[in-house]
């Protein structure tokens, strides 16, 4: 089982402290009886809350342990439950020399939606340890209880609670996953709820990984009051670090804790939707026994009821730039948006003043114009300068749901605000000593006033003579940070553009926006030294006419050589190309589309030697540009090839 690497707790948390009080005297305990059997409980593998269908046994095993497993013992034990003659308990018995037994408890006669209780402890001295730490008792509780499906398809549970205690560095964490899950209602006891939630399914969407890190255990949701929806103290089942031990969830209100909270951290159900308030669901591990973390920080959480679907009150705002004395604001009303009700005003807003704006304007009914469908906004003003604009966001019913803001530049007819920027490429052997030079690098420097951001490339200058500079920097550009931005506003950022080939053209492509207009920068550099064909990334047309590219059913009918550069031979400094084998190609099912055809590479069984040199690159039908290793054909290379030590720009030919 793989666990979850670089997670970190959450630091917020609620200790619950003991306070001490100093004692006015000493009395000695009483001593340890000599051989005491030393008669304690184990962390079971049984659950101590037990919950069974009317249709399911009523019996469930227990182990008990035993330091001084010499004699064969029948332990005495005291039992207390909530009813008299609900519980059978079998009696306790180890064989000489046998330091772990089990036991069964049986409850027969238990009522359907009747809760019990049943303590079992061990206290003679002979047979436990007056002065261990170990277990020497349970607490358990039945309930056996009919559930019914909760028709009307799945329910739908977005998790902010796990994610609030555990965060992942990587591209596939999502701290509030969202899983489809079957949904039962207790059949004496309307509005309340159970589920499957902390599951291998709630995992991939959690990691991306579907695995196993708990017992899936049911979690239950009190909503019998909607106005007052908890969720119950219980185990998630879940075990995501050992150490830590298991995670129990319990709602921060008083049916779980002993405090006088008030109903402001209860969810509510409103149309078949559960939320609860930000921060009042606690976290617990098993390994901290009384401390409790915040879980729902967000406030994230959510349950759709099965048939329940939320409205998308989606908008989306964007801005041209001015001309003629017009800008247009673009509204893309995404979903079920009925109306887009909007005010322009002067000046930059922020979150917060937009907010107060948007329920200022909506109260009043000040509106400059209203939309009720996707399409530009023309606006004009009296004088160049920052506008904002604050839309509000109605439903069918003229009930406002959402605001929106853009603020945006305003030229009037006949002023101007050029985008103030130089940029530069300057050749230099300032870095020599460790290797950047004139041969492999350029200075790249940029400095202006009112900058607000920047996206750039830098490109070899062959390779995009014939293309859209604008559309190439869309596709491909890189944007400037926003510490980056501040250097270019004061006069004083540059860095060095390391890796490049000798004696070869470069062109910069840059283009940046003050906050009215923009403006795209070239400018050409060339290196020195000597060009090295093996540091090309090339595309299909390097080698082979487009018009002339094979077929799908040209390539499956080839044998082709294959060539890599072997990156861990460091007696192949030049990086020369090596042959590898004899590969053949077939489609790829799993991963092509209409968009894409992937070919499998099949064949690497073997590793050969022979000098070899330029070909042309990987083929893919419908793309014409050839990708590296780590780039987007490599991962649908055959397992024993990525699993060797041959990587980098791989050919056939």
């Amino acid at each position: 089982m793989k666990k979850i690497g670089n997670i970190f707790l959450a630091l917020s948390a609620i200790l619950l402290v003991v306070s001490c009080s100093h004692a006015v005297g000493y009395e000695p305990g009483e001593l340890e009886k000599d051989n005491n059997y030393g008669v304690y409980f184990p962390e079971q593998e049984a659950p101590l809350v037990i919950e069974r269908e009317p249709s399911e046994p009523t019996e469930v095993y227990y182990k008990v342990k035993r330091t001084n497993a010499l004699d064969p013992i029948i332990v005495p034990v005291e039992i207390v439950a909530s009813e008299e003659g609900i519980f059978d308990i079998e009696p306790i018995a180890f064989l000489a020399g046998e330091d772990e037994t089990e036991f069964k408890v049986t409850f027969d006669k238990a009522q359907v939606g009747v809760e019990y209780k049943c303590e079992i402890k061990v206290t003679d001295p002979q047979y436990v340890a007056l002065y261990s730490a170990k277990t020497t008792g349970l607490q358990i509780k039945v309930t056996r209880a009919g559930w019914k499906l909760v028709e009307g398809g799945q329910a739908t549970w977005r998790d902010d609670i796990i994610g609030s205690l555990y965060s992942m560095s990587s591209e596939n964490y999502n701290g509030t996953p969202e899983i489809k899950v079957d949904l039962y209602e207790r059949l004496d006891i309307p509005g309340y709820y159970r589920a499957k939630v902390y599951t291998p399914t709630f995992m991939k969407a959690f990691i991306g990984q579907e695995v196993d890190y708990g017992t899936n255990a049911w979690t239950y949701v009190d909503a019998r009051d909607p106005e007052k929806v908890f969720i119950p103290m219980q185990t998630t089942g879940l075990t995501l670090q050992q150490g830590d031990g298991e995670i129990s969830i319990a709602s921060y209100v008083s049916d779980n804790f002993s405090l006088d909270a008030g109903s402001n951290q209860y969810g509510k159900l409103v149309d078949g939707i559960i939320t609860f308030p930000p921060s009042s669901i606690m976290v617990g591990l098993s390994k901290n026994k009384g401390s409790y973390y915040y879980g729902n920080t967000s406030g994230l959480t959510r349950i759709l009821l099965p048939g329940v679907t939320v409205p998308d009150f989606t908008v989306n705002l964007s801005k041209g730039e001015p001309k003629d004395g017009v800008v247009k604001i673009g509204v893309d009303i995404v979903a079920d948006a009925a109306a887009v009700k909007y005010a322009v005003f002067a000046g930059a807003m922020d979150s917060g003043t937009a907010s107060l704006t948007a329920q200022e304007i909506a109260e009043n009914q000040s509106f400059d114009g209203v939309m009720y469908s996707s399409g530009n906004i023309d606006v004009t003003a009296d004088s160049t300068g920052m506008y904002t604009l604050v839309a509000c966001i109605y439903d069918s019913k003229n009930v406002m749901r959402d605001y929106k803001y853009i603020s945006f530049g305003y030229i009037a007819a006949g002023d101007d605000k050029p985008v103030i920027l130089t940029v530069g490429l300057e050749s230099t052997n300032e870095y020599a000593g460790k290797g950047i030079n004139t041969d492999n690098a350029f200075k790249f420097y940029a400095y202006g006033e009112g900058i607000e951001s920047i996206k750039y490339g830098l490109f070899r200058a062959s390779k995009v003579e014939n293309l859209d500079l604008d559309d190439l920097l869309n596709r491909r550009g890189l944007a400037f940070a926003e510490s980056q931005i501040n250097a270019v506003n004061d006069g004083q950022y540059s860095t060095m553009v390391q890796g490049l080939n000798g004696d070869s053209e470069y062109i910069l492509v840059l283009n940046a926006y003050n906050g009215y207009v923009s403006k795209t920068f070239t400018v050409k550099a060339k290196t020195t030294g000597k060009y090295d064909p093996a540091k090309e990334t090339y595309s299909y047309e390097d080698f082979l006419d487009k018009t002339k590219q094979p077929t799908i059913k040209d390539l499956m009918n080839t044998k082709w050589k294959y060539y890599a550069l072997d990156l861990m031979d460091n007696s192949n400094s030049s990086l020369t190309r090596k042959y590898i084998g004899e590969v053949t190609l077939e489609p790829n099912t799993e991963y092509s589309s209409s968009e894409l055809s992937v070919m499998n590479v099949n064949g690497l069984s073997g590793i050969k030697f022979e000098e070899g040199g330029a070909a042309f690159g990987m083929y893919m039908p419908n793309t014409s540009t050839f990708k590296d290793y780590n780039g987007t054909f490599a991962v649908f290379l055959n397992q024993q090839y990525n699993k060797g030590k041959y990587k980098g720009r791989d050919v056939l030919m």
